[in-house]
């Protein structure tokens, strides 16, 4: 029980951190008005988010709290948004 709770934990959070990359993409005429340092600081956060959730992943392939299979799928998604946000 305590296993599937601590499972549950991570798949939330993993959820939470990867959420807003499944988002539409802004519209360029709403970003007309969005300066590049904002941009940046909007890829930044997003890279450490992404970094962040790719750590969580490690530690729980590691403690044993995902099974092999969900750990290789997560961590090519998570690789695959890393990769997306630093091109």
């Amino acid at each position: 029980m305590v296993i599937a709770a601590g499972i549950l934990m991570l798949a939330l959070s993993v959820f939470a951190v990867a959420y807003p990359f499944f988002q539409p993409s802004v519209p360029s005429s709403r970003s007309v008005g969005v300066s590049s340092d904002e941009k940046l600081d909007d890829l930044l956060a997003r890279r450490d988010a992404t970094y962040a959730a790719l750590k969580e992943l490690e530690l729980g392939h590691e403690t044993g709290k995902l099974s092999p299979s969900d750990y290789q799928v997560m961590r090519d998604q998570s690789r695959a948004q890393a990769v997306a946000i630093l091109q």
